[in-house]
């Protein structure tokens, strides 16, 4: 009695080993054969510029509603998950500042800090359901793929007896946009993509 309980006890844990193995594989698709959800989440690592931060663009603001329903032929022909899901409906959602640090200086007065930045920042997005990021690219009207290059800089004066820092972030513009159903137009999901625009310089004294 004893031996059959061991054995079944043995099948239960083989089970759910092999349960647990196949719930690893449920992540998000991979999109580097353009077809998935992009695995960073654009919601994180973004904050609204606030009294401290000086915001520079390098580009003006594009609130058009880019070729929005346009088709994906190489995204259709790959077929599999997302081939049959166009973006629509693109937004304007505001501007807002990256986490990710690109640069910093700091020093006591009295003095003026000085910082100058030059960094490649990739583009990012992220999709509730499966879609190509050629779909995305389209619906956008810019390619979500693209890197690009940030440029500024900034000067910040630190009184005697005073100690200042200054610290640049990537500025992002953040659009939104539905996931379509090429058959029928049916909303299936939303995404968000978040594009390069400028820097964010944070800049306080203690």
């Amino acid at each position: 009695m004893y031996r059959g309980t061991a054995t079944s006890l043995v099948a239960v844990i083989l089970s759910l080993g092999f349960l647990g193995a196949g719930a690893a594989h449920a992540e998000p698709i991979d999109d580097s054969a353009g077809v998935g959800v992009a695995a960073e989440d654009t919601d994180s690592g973004l904050f609204t510029p606030t009294d401290n931060t000086i915001v520079k663009r390098s580009v003006a603001v594009d609130e058009g509603t880019g070729s929005v329903g346009a088709d994906d032929p190489d995204g259709i022909v790959s077929g599999g998950a997302g081939s049959w899901v166009k973006a629509t409906g693109r937004r304007y959602l505001g501007e807002q500042c990256g986490t990710s640090k690109i640069g910093s200086t700091s020093g006591h007065g009295a003095t003026t800090l000085t910082l100058s930045v030059k960094k490649s920042v990739a583009t990012k997005w992220s999709a509730t359901a499966a879609i190509t990021t050629g779909a995305v690219s389209a619906g956008m009207g810019f390619d979500v793929t693209k890197t690009y290059e940030v440029t500024d800089q900034s000067a910040y004066p630190v009184p005697k007896k005073k100690f200042g820092v200054i610290e640049a972030y990537p500025l992002y513009d953040v659009y939104g946009f539905n996931e379509s159903s090429r058959a029928d137009g049916k909303k299936i999901g939303t995404g968000k993509v978040t594009k390069p625009v400028g820097v964010c310089f944070n800049q306080w004294l203690s």
